[in-house]
């Protein structure tokens, strides 16, 4: 076997000193060019069907490439390394998979809100220079108070620790209490007329439900809330935030708006030291102007109900801070879109938190009962003639009002929408 291929190799080499006319070079694949006798017998015999000349050529062209390929075989049993194979031509214009690391479990990405803002890397998008001034002077206008600015960053959303008032959420300031109320009702809504969706476990979410559905439901009573554990009131809490954050994204998507000093404290700490945490990364910041809520806000974009769901149950603690209210208010804000918040309104050029005592405005509060920030509370549009009207509720809506002025004619509620 070693003389046959000794004497290849030499007839190799006489033959490729014979003179011939320049050929162009041909791009082909290795393997081809490097195949076994049969390729060879085949190439052969491909060529007794051209002229003399070609089939010589093509001889010529395989035998130095077998005597290159026994070279390149007996350099590499020798130690030196050998060249890798060229990629074929097919093999080249397809790129390899892009691969994630091991440790990283493959999830969809959350959607985020495409146009202005800035995405640094870190988890969701912060503010532009123009949607932050746009959104503070929106909520609190060119001439807040430090009180009032007081009042909106120590509101939590939490239940009550007293055994008595432990359904309700508790209220340290005057200025953020329509958003409680507004998030109390939902709370309540689920836990009267759905409790037993909160006992399924935490892998359980259910579509949103509807007060059609729950007409159908027998009444429970306040009996039951003594047998409600602290979890099951939680989830309650989240699917309501759920369900108004959806509402007011038009049931299309929700806006999450979370801060970026509390996102290590959120992922490092364990579930019972969070709080604590997350007090300790609070210590001395406030909000008191646009670039404030620029630097600090972190916005996430949804349009799954259940990613929205476990979201907001990752970030709970943060909405429990002192912050938490005024941060489910700019998410509710964001999610209903601020230009179209601005064309709810009546006269968009007041504050949503109005003054001198920083309360929640009728916006706020039908923004996260109805979806809309619309200013009155009756049912439509209200035509006051020469092209002036007023504008009402004009959405379905899950929870309404009671008032004993309606009784007394001096308002009427809105009662077409309420199923």
């Amino acid at each position: 076997m070693a003389d046959q291929e000794e004497e290849d190799l030499k007839m190799a080499l006489r033959l490729s000193m014979q003179p011939s006319p320049p050929e162009p070079k041909r791009s082909k694949p290795r393997d081809a060019a490097a195949g076994g006798g049969a390729a060879v017998a085949a190439a052969v015999a491909a060529s007794s069907s051209s002229s003399p000349e070609d089939g010589r050529r093509m001889q010529r062209e395989l035998m130095a490439a077998a005597a290159e390929k026994r070279m390149l075989a007996s350099r590499g049993a020798g130690g030196a390394p050998s060249p890798a194979p060229s990629p074929s031509p097919a093999q080249s214009q397809s790129p390899a998979p892009l691969l994630a690391p091991n440790n990283e479990k493959s999830k969809p990405l959350p959607q985020r809100e495409g146009g202005a803002g800035v995405d640094d890397g870190r988890t969701g998008r912060g503010l532009s220079s123009e949607e932050a001034c746009q959104l503070f002077s929106m909520v609190f206008g060119s001439d807040v108070s430090k009180g009032i600015l007081a009042q909106w960053s120590n509101q939590g959303i939490r239940f009550s620790p007293d055994p008595e008032t432990s359904m309700g959420l508790v209220q340290h300031e005057g200025g953020p209490c329509g958003v409680l109320a507004a998030v109390q009702a939902f709370v309540l809504k689920y836990l009267l007329f759905f409790p037993d969706d909160f006992r399924k476990g935490a892998s359980t979410i259910s579509p949103f439900h509807g007060t059609k559905a729950s007409s159908r439901r027998q009444f429970q009573g306040s009996d039951n809330f003594a047998s409600l554990t602290d979890n099951e009131k939680l989830r309650a809490l989240i699917r309501s935030m759920s369900e108004i954050l959806f509402h007011c994204g038009s049931n299309k998507r929700a806006v999450i708006a979370t801060l970026s000093v509390t996102g290590k404290e959120l992922e490092g700490a364990a579930d019972g030291s969070k709080d604590e945490s997350i007090i300790k990364a609070l210590e001395g910041l406030s909000i008191e102007s646009a670039s404030d809520l620029q630097s600090i806000l972190r916005v996430e974009t949804y349009s799954v109900q259940a990613t929205v769901f476990q979201r907001l149950e990752a970030t709970l603690p943060v909405f429990q801070s002192r912050m938490g209210a005024l941060l489910f208010l700019i998410s509710a804000l964001l999610s209903r879109g601020l230009d179209a918040v601005q064309a709810d309104r009546d006269d968009p050029s007041l504050p949503l938190v109005t003054a001198p005592f920083g309360h929640a405005s009728q916006e706020i509060v039908n923004l996260l009962l109805c979806g809309q920030a619309v200013p009155n509370v009756f049912d439509g549009r209200m035509d006051l003639g020469g092209g002036m009207f007023l504008k009402g509720v004009s959405t379905s809506v899950e929870v309404g009002f009671l008032t004993l002025l309606e009784s007394l004619n001096f308002c009427k509620l809105f009662r077409k929408r309420m199923n």
